[in-house]
Formats: structure tokens, C-alpha cells, sequence
């Protein structure tokens, strides 16, 4: 047997040590050993492959009919499990798969070792001969019991490759299960970005037509302005600019009685019986009701001058300025305010139509024509000197003795005129009429319900309505009424545009009134 295995091999079968004989096998598993301890000296991967050889070493003469013996090396485990075990290499080099074949009877077949490198028949073994090898291979190979410090232990279950690929089952359906959740998301992404795209394409849509929509009102506004170019003022615009006025008098009035404002030089104008003292009694008579020649009871004694200045300018401007609707053309407007008022006598809306239309042509809107363009031109030059000569006619009158006259104070009571005749001008193109409602006109007696009357600001709030019914002493402005809509209508009803400033005083007590300089106790 030995003879005839020999004479097909091409190396031998056995070899001599120090310790005895070994088989061919055993040398190189256990060079093997020592060869991939030194290639792979830190895997810790066990390999996923399973060989038939990994749980028998030997097999019996009849193999096909039964079952491998284990092998018992060590603790019962081959040489080939626990070199596996300890190294974790799933497949071995090219020596190893040829002495893997000789010791599990297959055919090399193509394996690319020098032991099949003679194609050599298979020769049967006999039942000693495999005792023999087996023996020999339990006392010369067993591999030690402590595994390799690098390795790391997999247990021969069978449960854990069933464990395992179930667990990358369910790992493998979590992913695909994430990325199912990633695409529907980004899906979701791209349907929001369209539908942010298509809002800002509508909301850009719907800009453009308001725009569109606008410039046709726009459009058509300014057709219709320029078809009718006098546009209505509204009510607010109107009080504005009046009480603009308003300010600027008190502002003049102030500075013009900085010096003095006392009433001790009053006693004599109120004493005397010279001509100028008798007509400051009649302008004061317009605006101020006397009591046997005596000024109103609680009228401050340092703010009696301003009040009483400021009543006498208020009267002078709005009557002389507001009042008549052709004031500012001088001489030539006798005319034309007798044709006005034959009118008014048999067709109101006519006669304000006519009147409106008039001033309108005296100040055409700017054109092209040049005829049309001097007359424009010379409105507000003939509105200037008219509020010029209003200016100096205050400063003649009775009032001059309230104030000190300068260069700079007559500059700046035009330059207030001049304003008053250009709103007057503008107010008088209107359809609607005006009426300045003056001290005789109004109720004598105070009323908080009463839109054409507000308190001066020197007289404290009525608060508990402890003013209603006092008797009004001082008119420092008047009232300003328009009557009439812009449809040249309804010119029965009032509609006052600002109120008349009043001024009144309720006394703590019953005290007999002084004269002007006599009274030492006037309450301020």
C-alpha cells in the first residue's frame, strides 16, 4: 500500500523530525497556520463560507452510505475547524485547498499546487491506512486550546447566520424604507416649490392688473380734471388753511405787543373825548360788548392788549378780505358786485354760477395761448398789492395804538393779507357762498352745543358745562359759513368751515365793575 501510494506522489508522504515522523498534511496545515497568522495577523471577520471539512476530518470507506466520523483532535474538533476558528479566514490559500482535497478524498481537479501537478489515480485507502493517518495527525497536530490574541471567537450555532441575515433583512427594508420616505419627501419639495412658483407668478398677475386699474382711474380723473379744472376744496382743507391764517395773526400779535401789554395806557383813549379815542370805541363796539364804557370784567390784565389787538385784526382781515368776492379788484368791483347782487335777487344758482365763472376767467389755467397766459400771470400780482393796501389800512386804523409799527412788523401783516387774499380768491371759485358771521350775528350767550362758537385758549376748559348761557364778551375771530354745494344747490343750509373764538367770563362772585385803570385786583 505504502509502495504503490509512493510510486504516483510527487512528494512524500512523511517526514522526519527530532520528534518522530509527520505527515505530509499535518506539516502543511501547520505551516498554514503560521502563514496566515503572518497575512492576516488582526482579522476578526469570520467568514461568512462554509466548507464540509469544516466539521470532519476523515472519511470512511463506505462515505456514501455512512455518515462522516467526527474527527478527534484536540476536543473533538479538526484541525481545519479550529485553524478556521482562530484565524477567521474564509478561504484558504491554494496549498491548503490541495491538502483539503486529500484529506476529504476529492479530486483536485485543476487546483493550482505542485501536489497535483502529476495527474495521479485515486487510489483506494484502506480502513488502517486512515487509522494509521489519524492517529498520527491526533498526536502531531493538535493545535493549542487558547485561541489567538487577535481573533476573535464565533460560535459554531447554527442560529447565527439564520439571526444574522434576518437582522439584514430588516436593516435592508429600514434603508429601503428611508429612501422610500426621501423620495416621497423630495417629491413633495418639488410639488411646493412649483406651487410657490405658480403664487408668485399669480401675485405678480394680480399686481399688474391693479396697476393697470389704477392708471385707468388715474387716467380717467385727470380727464375729468381737465375737463373741469376747478376742483372742489373739501371741507378739511379749507379749516386748515384757515386756522394756518389764524396762527400766523396771533403769531404777528404777539411780537408786536412783546413791550407792552399792560392796560395802563388805556385809561386815557377810555377817559377821553377826542376823536381818535371815539373810533377806537367803534372798532372795539364790533367785536367787545361795553358796559357803560367799561372793558369786560376778568379780562387779564397782561393779556388784555393782545386779546383786544387780535380781536381788531381778525375783524379787519375777514371783513375786509372774505366778505365780498371782487375785494381784491380794487375800484372796478362796484360794478360787478351790483350786477352779483341783481342777480341774487331773482335766480341764486345763477348768480353764484355767474360769480364762480367770473373769477375763473380772471385766472385761466395754463395753456399754450399767449393771451390766455398774461391774464394768468397777472392774478397773483393783483392779489399781492390788494392785500398790500389792506395791510397799510389796518395799520391807519384805531388799532395802532395797540402796537409799534416797523419796518419788519408792516413787512410781515402784508406778507399775512397777501396770504388771506389768495385763499379768499380761491374759496369765492367755488360754486358755494361765503359768509363771514360776525359778533351781531351770533347767539349773545354761550352754548357748548354750538358749532359756530369755541372758547378762546385764555379761557379755562368747561369742563362741569359751567359756561352755558354766559354772556360772550369778546368776538376774537369770526365765524367762517359756507352755504351751497358744488351743484350750485341747497343754499339754505349752513355749513360753518371754522368757528368764531369767543371769549367770556363767569366771576367767583358778585363784585361791581371799575373802569379801566381804577380796577388795581384784576384776576389774570
Amino acid at each position: 500500500m505504502t509502495e504503490r501510494f509512493k510510486s504516483h506522489s510527487t512528494c512524500p508522504s512523511k517526514c522526519k523530525t527530532k520528534a518522530g515522523e509527520l505527515s505530509v498534511a499535518d506539516h502543511v496545515a501547520n505551516l498554514c497556520v503560521g502563514s496566515t497568522d503572518v497575512r492576516n495577523p488582526y482579522s476578526e471577520v469570520p467568514s461568512k463560507k462554509t466548507f464540509p471539512n469544516h466539521t470532519t476530518s476523515s472519511i470512511s470507506l463506505n462515505s456514501e452510505t455512512k455518515p462522516p466520523a467526527p474527527a478527534s483532535i484536540g476536543h473533538g474538533v479538526s484541525p481545519f475547524t479550529e485553524l478556521d476558528r482562530h484565524t477567521s479566514v474564509a478561504i484558504c490559500d491554494p496549498i491548503m485547498a490541495d491538502i483539503r482535497s486529500i484529506h476529504s478524498g476529492e479530486t483536485q481537479g485543476n487546483l493550482p499546487s505542485t501536489l497535483n501537478s502529476q495527474v495521479t489515480p485515486r487510489l483506494p485507502h484502506t480502513k488502517h491506512d486512515i487509522d494509521r493517518n489519524r492517529v498520527q495527525t491526533s498526536s502531531t497536530c493538535a493545535l493549542p486550546r487558547k485561541p489567538l490574541p487577535n481573533a476573535i471567537h464565533v460560535s459554531d450555532s447554527t442560529d447565527f447566520p439564520v439571526a444574522s441575515s434576518r437582522n439584514l433583512k430588516e436593516l435592508e427594508d429600514e434603508v429601503h424604507q428611508g429612501y422610500e420616505e426621501l423620495r416621497i419627501l423630495k417629491k413633495e419639495i418639488v410639488g411646493l416649490k412649483d406651487n410657490e412658483r405658480e403664487l408668485h407668478q399669480s401675485n405678480q398677475r394680480h399686481k399688474e392688473e391693479c396697476s393697470q386699474a389704477v392708471r385707468a382711474l388715474q387716467e380717467m380723473a385727470f380727464k375729468s380734471w381737465k375737463a373741469q379744472a376747478w376742483l372742489p376744496t373739501d371741507h378739511d382743507t379749507v379749516n386748515l388753511e384757515i386756522s394756518t391764517l389764524q396762527a400766523a395773526m396771533s403769531g404777528w400779535i404777539r411780537g408786536a405787543t412783546s413791550n407792552d401789554s399792560r392796560l395802563d395806557d388805556l385809561y386815557e383813549v377810555f377817559r377821553g373825548e377826542d376823536q381818535a379815542k371815539h373810533a377806537l370805541k367803534e372798532e372795539l363796539s364790533k367785536v367787545m360788548v361795553f358796559k357803560n364804557d367799561m372793558l369786560p370784567q376778568g379780562l387779564p390784565q397782561r393779556r388784555a392788549k393782545k386779546i383786544l389787538l387780535e380781536a381788531l385784526l381778525g375783524h379787519h382781515l375777514f371783513t375786509n378780505v372774505f366778505s365780498a368776492p371782487f375785494s381784491f379788484i380794487g375800484d372796478e368791483s362796484t360794478s360787478l358786485d351790483s350786477i352779483y347782487r341783481t342777480g341774487l335777487s331773482w335766480n341764486i344758482a345763477d348768480a353764484h354760477r355767474w360769480r364762480s365763472d367770473t373769477l375763473r376767467l380772471l385766472c385761466p389755467e395754463p395753456s399754450e395761448d399767449e393771451e390766455a397766459e398774461a391774464a394768468r400771470l397777472k392774478m397773483p400780482a393783483l392779489l399781492d398789492d390788494r392785500g398790500k393796501i389792506q395791510a397799510e389800512n389796518f395799520i391807519k386804523s384805531p388799532a395802532r395804538c395797540f402796537f409799534v409799527t416797523t419796518p419788519e412788523k408792516t413787512a410781515d401783516l402784508q406778507k399775512i393779507y397777501q396770504q388771506a387774499t389768495g385763499l379768499a380768491y380761491h374759496l369765492w371759485t367755488r360754486r358755494s357762498m361765503l359768509k363771514i358771521v360776525m359778533r351781531k350775528d351770533l347767539n349773545s350767550f354761550f352754548h357748548i352745543g354750538d358749532r359756530p362758537m369755541a372758547l378762546h385758549t385764555s379761557v379755562q376748559e368747561d369742563i362741569e358745562n359751567t359756561l352755558i348761557g354766559q354772556p360772550i364778551s369778546i368776538v376774537v375771530y369770526p365765524s367762517v359759513v359756507a352755504y351751497g354745494l358744488d351743484e350750485c344747490v341747497d343754499y339754505e343750509t349752513p355749513r360753518p368751515w371754522t368757528p368764531a373764538i369767543v371769549w367770556l367770563h363767569k366771576p367767583l362772585s358778585e363784585k361791581p365793575q371799575v373802569p379801566v385803570g381804577e380796577d388795581e385786583e384784576m384776576k389774570g
